[in-house]
């Protein structure tokens, strides 16, 4: 199973059209640290995951870096943060400066972790956001195994996501308003089942850009299996809220 994945470019076009790559709401950024602080330390103190100022971190597709933000503010740990977009990161190291959190930021594409990252250390990485619909199965595969590779013995990757099988099966719509300014509407382009996603058009007006994206559709329960195939054991799967999930699982 493969099929096309967004690069850097895409993603800059999908976030010129929603607003995100002038917009940064320092508003909404400070309430998603605390919605990550509150979910993070629940789950960790379910699974007795301790982190310290020891320990260092290392979160993929970090765009603005809230949850490295939150990670650093609840445990004092060093926190790198990865991501394709450069101009979201630095917004985040700013945001996270004024906040007196001082956060290491890495430019470049998380399928080459290996090639970005030296250490071998880290007792956490995470993959926040819901940015898995971003990847098929071939290349978070490849994630798996790359972060595989940087983790300290021990070391945990955590994931979180909506079960997008169950979205579509309960509420899809082919047509939803975004955003109302500026407006942006998403349509429903197609169904690729040979690849395991749909496609969804983006369009932002009044100047009509538009960028297809394809949304592959994932599952907690096959990222946990993901995990398993990928030698990551004592996989924890945790529902948060409706078909929010957070999935953990450990080199050992």
């Amino acid at each position: 199973m493969s099929g096309k994945i967004l690069d850097s470019r895409d993603l800059h076009r999908l976030y010129d059209i929603f607003g995100l790559a002038r917009r940064y709401d320092i508003e909404v950024s400070s309430h998603r640290i605390e919605l990550f602080k509150q979910r993070l330390s629940e789950f960790f103190q379910e699974i007795n995951f301790k982190l310290s100022e020891k320990d260092h971190v290392i979160c993929l597709c970090a765009g603005s870096c809230t949850e490295g933000v939150a990670l650093a503010e609840l445990y004092g740990c060093r926190v790198t943060c990865i991501d394709a977009r450069r101009d979201a990161l630095l917004k985040g190291r700013k945001f996270a400066r004024e906040r007196g959190i001082e956060i290491d930021v890495i430019a470049g594409d998380v399928l080459e972790l290996s090639k970005l990252v030296n250490a071998s250390d880290f007792k956490l990485a995470t993959l926040l956001g819901n940015s898995i619909p971003h990847f098929n199965v071939t290349a978070f595969d490849k994630i798996i195994k790359e972060t595989y590779g940087i983790l300290a013995d021990n070391g945990a990757f955590l994931v979180d996501l909506y079960d997008v099988a169950f979205k579509i099966l309960t509420s899809y719509r082919y047509a939803i308003l975004e955003r109302e300014d500026p407006l942006t509407i998403s349509l429903h382009h197609s169904f690729d089942f040979e690849n395991g996603c749909f496609k969804r058009t983006f369009i932002k007006f009044p100047e009509a850009s538009k960028i297809t994206v394809p949304i592959y559709i994932w599952t907690p329960s096959f990222v946990k299996y993901m995990f398993a195939v990928n030698n990551l054991e004592n996989v924890h799967l945790k529902i948060v809220n409706g078909n929010y999930a957070m999935v953990i699982g450990f080199k050992t």
